[in-house]
């Protein structure tokens, strides 16, 4: 777990499955959510950049994720952030 206030996505994902069980397959309703999330990224993220130059993706694909985990409210967590939604589930 990471010592510092904030969690990274990895620790966050950790924290949220370490109490599930696993499956071998997952079932079809959550593929409605695999593919909200791919549209998020496909117009938040990837149609914003600009492939010209030298583009540093990882170093942008980590600012997204900061954003959209730590700052950009979810309407699947009522309008808070996916860290503030872990965070009061886990107090």
């Amino acid at each position: 777990m990471a010592t510092s206030s904030r969690l990274s996505s990895i620790d966050m994902l950790k924290t949220l499955a370490s109490g599930m069980p696993t499956s071998s397959a997952p079932p079809p309703q959550l593929n409605g959510k695999v593919e909200r999330s791919h549209r998020s990224d496909q117009q938040e993220f990837y149609q914003l950049l600009s492939y010209k130059g030298d583009v540093d993706l990882e170093a942008k694909l980590d600012e997204w994720e900061r954003f959209y985990n730590f700052a950009r409210p979810h309407g699947a967590h009522n309008g808070q952030t996916p860290y503030e939604a872990l965070r009061d589930k886990l107090q």
